[in-house]
């Protein structure tokens, strides 16, 4: 499949490729960065679909020896770099009807006119 690591894309491919190069099971990896194994053996596999903690993903990054990017899918990458703090901050992490969201760009402008 893969003959080196740097042909892999895939983040759960790279986790897999670099535990079997540490020769450890998926059980020793959840153990040494403190997390159930069954939520390592989702995230190897593809099949966890919300993001992991900064500290978790920084622990995986660690002992594979690897930058935390490699390990990261862009939306969880963007969270990790504090991406999801600036959108709260902005207001922007909440829904709000299209009417209310014009109305204020609305007065926005007013002030800067």
């Amino acid at each position: 499949m893969y003959h080196s690591y740097s042909e892999i894309t895939n983040p759960s491919d790279r986790m897999r490729w670099c535990r079997y190069s540490l020769g450890l099971l998926q059980k020793d990896v959840a153990a040494m960065v403190g997390m159930e194994e069954w939520l390592y053996r989702d995230l190897e596999s593809g099949t966890f679909h919300r993001s992991f903690t900064p500290e978790l993903a920084d622990k995986l990054a660690a002992l594979y020896g690897i930058p935390v990017e490699d390990i990261l899918d862009d939306y969880t990458l963007f969270l990790h770099r504090g991406g999801g703090d600036f959108l709260r901050k902005a207001g922007l992490g909440r829904c709000r009807p299209a009417h209310e969201a014009d109305a204020e760009a609305r007065k926005e402008v007013r002030k800067g006119a």
